[in-house]
């Protein structure tokens, strides 16, 4: 089914751009058929879940081998959790599927909770399964953003030092078929893995753990891009590496001994050079933050995070106000309000204003809080409505600001705006569904509604406003311009990882804008 959105204006002035090894307990293995099963255990008080889907899968190698994912999960991923997931609130239910529809070795989907490992990989090697704690590393990190790590690929670098630390039965599968470079081999510390393997056993102690803090920033967007020469004065901080730049700390470990240590073996079970010289696995598990040990010294008792995005059951309506690109529930895109382009010179008081009136929109009432008359005014203009939430467009208008509340009027009857509001978010929703994945990367988006808009749109101006609309929806930066040739033309500009792009349909690729 084909569906249009309603149209938006293109705003060339807007006035408005906000910113802004443990103890378990097997619970049960729910055998839901042949195909699909899952299998609970409950580890340190925290129930964690495995669902093993085999509904894609070709039967190309033995079952018998799942049974060491499902080993590996309990004994990794638990672990993993204590130190870095309770941070980020990551998922404890996690599914693995096994799929001829990726032609890499594995992806994971942080929103929601998804393995899919490549059948073809995993029949041709029956002893390769660590790439599993890679993906699971890659759930914890809970969507962590390029604008605010060093280097993109850190984000890889990240898990596959989880990969390497947590290797499934210290190293036995690991270690004969991953090889951990060599700092000759990786020559920068771009590329390190080793690098932070090193750096945690040479700054780990009983009150420190280096990494952890690591994690914790990068998670909190705690320093952008440019600022991480700072950012590593600011980990090196109460360490012997204190005031030294992180640069001079790749100088030491690039001459350390550690750094070339043989980490391979030809033999599965054999231990490599590296760890029988420095045992930095068994180190850093036994140096490294806990927080149910922490909880434990506080006389607490942790609990399962909360799970995201739930329902408001006092409203019987669906909760739109997620974070920006977190609007996933079950594996499918759910409308969201909050999609207002990023200004850091903007105050987040304009930010909250606007998505306050959103929400009582959806709920048919009469105000909205908001700081002053200013950012009243600054909400309520059309030209910011007819772009971020372009079904209220034509249907309201401003009727006043009085003791932090803004005033709403509806030209049309209430009980109709609610209904067919609700109806334009089943359409939003739809659209996003039936195009995009959220596992996807951004400029796999890009083009997949891109793809749509042209095909249901042939007004220039209404294909490209449907376009950002689309994208903001779907977790992608974007926003409209115009072109630097003809400031009458309208241009859609994408944020990937960072950088503003254009896409050029006729070639397939994306131009740097």
């Amino acid at each position: 089914m084909k569906c249009k959105l309603f149209s938006i204006v293109l705003i060339l002035a807007l006035s408005l751009c906000f910113s802004f090894i443990p103890q378990c307990n097997v619970i049960a293995a729910e055998h839901d058929n042949d195909k699909i099963w899952t299998t609970r255990k409950t580890v340190d008080g925290i129930e964690y879940s495995l669902t093993v889907d085999l509904t894609e899968w070709d039967e190309s190698a033995s079952r018998d081998g799942l049974r060491v994912f499902e080993d590996m999960f309990f004994e990794v991923y638990p672990q993993m959790y204590d130190r870095f997931g309770f941070y980020s609130s990551a998922t404890t239910d996690v599914k693995l599927l096994l799929t001829g529809s990726i032609s890499y070795i594995a992806t994971a989907n942080w929103q929601t909770g998804t393995v899919k490992v490549n059948q073809k990989h995993y029949a041709d090697n029956p002893d390769h399964y660590d790439y599993f704690v890679h993906e699971l590393a890659h759930l914890l990190q809970n969507g962590w953003d390029y604008n605010y790590i060093e280097y993109d690929n850190y984000i890889q670098t990240f898990a596959d030092y989880c990969r390497y630390v947590y290797a499934y039965k210290d190293g036995k599968y690991n270690d004969c078929s991953w090889e951990l470079n060599t700092a000759a081999e990786e020559k920068s510390r771009e590329n390190s893995i080793r690098f932070l393997v090193w750096l945690d056993m040479e700054t780990s102690s009983s009150n420190r753990d280096i990494i952890r803090d690591y994690f914790e920033m990068v998670f909190d967007k705690s320093y952008p891009r440019s600022k991480w020469g700072e950012a590593w004065q600011h980990l090196f901080k109460g360490t012997k590496f204190e005031n030294q730049s992180i640069d001079h700390v790749w100088e030491i470990y690039a001459d350390s001994d550690f750094g070339s240590y043989d980490a391979k073996v030809s033999k599965m079970g054999d231990k490599s050079e590296l760890i029988k010289k420095t045992d930095v696995r068994n180190y850093i598990k036994k140096h490294s933050y806990s927080e149910i040990y922490e909880a434990k010294l506080k006389g607490k008792t942790l609990e399962k995070p909360a799970t995201q995005n739930k329902e408001d059951e006092s409203t019987n309506i669906s909760n739109a106000s997620y974070e920006f690109g977190k609007n996933v529930v079950d594996g499918r895109y759910v409308f969201n309000t909050h999609i207002l382009n990023r200004n850091a010179d903007k105050i987040t008081n304009n930010m909250t204003a606007f998505y306050n009136m959103c929400e009582a929109l959806r709920r048919g009432e009469d105000t909205f809080d908001c700081a002053n008359e200013e950012v009243y005014n600054l909400a309520m203009n059309s030209d910011v409505i007819r772009v971020y939430f372009p079904f209220a467009y034509d249907k309201i208008k401003g009727a006043g600001f009085e003791n932090g509340k803004g005033k709403i009027e509806y030209l049309i009857p209430k009980d109709e705006f609610t209904a067919k509001e609700k109806e334009y978010e089943k359409q939003i929703e739809e659209i996003l569904n039936n195009c995009v994945e959220p596992g996807w990367l951004e400029h796999k988006k890009a083009i997949a509604l891109y793809d749509y808009v042209s095909e249901n749109y042939s007004n220039e101006l209404e294909r490209n406003t449907n376009y950002i609309y689309l994208l903001l929806q779907a977790g992608v930066w974007a926003r409209l311009d115009v072109t630097k040739d003809d400031a009458k033309k309208p241009v859609a500009v994408i944020n990937i990882t960072g950088t503003e792009y254009t896409y050029n349909p006729e070639k397939g690729q994306f131009v740097m804008y």
